[in-house]
């Protein structure tokens, strides 16, 4: 097994740590990798900089999942159903999902939840009231991850 690991740019440093992920910030890009296989083992390298292509690549996994879990076509029909025009709008309930998302700390929650509130319709204003009120409810927690939404808004050209 070959445990090199290139990197085409030179790590200016790192720019943190926690027991399982190791993010170092280069001259072209800020990275992550897990410390269980740190940059000199042959690992894929996590990359934190489009939240878009990070969330669009990790559905391809979820899909998997689902492909190979029978029981999930119903789960997946009921989060399509849920999400449609009723009592609440679309926008209202993508919204109140983005504001779950992130209390519940998912990083794809928050990602997806951006985009389909866009794309529902939402302003960046509505959209950031309701990141307001999650940090109102969840603290610290929810606003450290808040800039995932920004993030996602600016790729969005928003």
């Amino acid at each position: 097994m070959n445990n090199s690991h290139s990197i085409d740019a030179v790590p200016l440093g790192v720019y943190s740590t926690t027991r399982e992920l190791v993010t170092t910030v280069t001259s072209s890009t800020t990275t992550a990798y897990s410390t269980k296989s740190a940059p000199h083992v042959n690992r894929e390298v996590i990359s934190i900089e489009n939240q878009l292509q990070y969330y669009a690549e990790t559905g391809k996994y979820r899909d998997k999942f689902d492909q190979r879990v029978p029981a999930m076509a119903a789960y997946t029909a009921f989060r399509q159903e849920a999400y449609k025009d009723g009592v609440l709008s679309r926008k209202m309930k993508r919204l109140i999902a983005l504001a779950c998302g992130l209390q519940a700390g998912c990083a794809r929650c928050v990602q997806g939840q951006t985009k389909d509130a866009v794309a529902a319709g939402a302003s960046n204003e509505e959209i950031l009231e309701a990141v307001a009120v999650a940090i109102v409810m969840g603290g610290t927690a929810v606003s450290a991850e808040t800039w995932r939404v920004v993030k996602v808004l600016e790729e969005m050209d928003r």
